[in-house]
């Protein structure tokens, strides 16, 4: 692996995703004003971009900073951050995380960094990251964007530690 990074480094960028990024397909911490014209590629339904639209339009009346609003799917909320710190070389997917961090922890010995992951033993399908033993803070969907969830209540089935904290 890569440098090592703070947690609290890892923490501070999480929460202030939160309630502001739109999950957008394929998407790695990319400026919403830079990734606009891309949308309508990245995503494959017309309803989807409709989503991703109608959740914009939501954070622009709450007052979010254009400027500020991020585009992130689930693995891409941690890419962007990771590769900016030099931590990982290339892209990434739910599944390729769980295969790349070694050490697999029970979901009841989660702590604050953490990965979690949906799926099955064959592949992973999405990932969220734990900032407490009771919160994630995932790219949920393209409705509400990156949010913060109970542990608990997600359905979470996998659970790993990175090491580089």
């Amino acid at each position: 692996m890569g440098k090592k990074i703070k947690l609290e480094d890892w923490l501070k960028y999480l929460e202030d995703r939160v309630n502001v990024d739109l999950y957008v397909w394929g998407a790695n911490d990319e400026t919403v004003v830079n990734l606009l014209d891309r949308i309508c590629n990245m995503e494959t339904d017309k309803k989807d971009v409709d989503r991703i639209l109608t959740l914009l339009k939501k954070r622009l009346l709450e007052g979010c900073d254009i400027f500020k609003i991020r585009c992130d799917d689930c693995s891409g909320l941690a890419v962007g951050f990771l590769l900016k710190m030099g931590v990982i070389s290339s892209d990434m997917t739910a599944d390729s995380f769980y295969n790349f961090i070694p050490k697999k922890i029970r979901l009841g010995d989660v702590k604050a960094g953490d990965f979690l992951f949906m799926g099955n033993d064959i592949k992973k399908t999405h990932v969220g990251y734990a900032v407490s033993k009771y919160y994630a803070i995932e790219s949920k969907n393209r409705d509400v964007g990156v949010v913060q969830t109970k542990i608990a209540d997600r359905g979470w089935g996998y659970a790993c530690r990175p090491n580089w904290y």
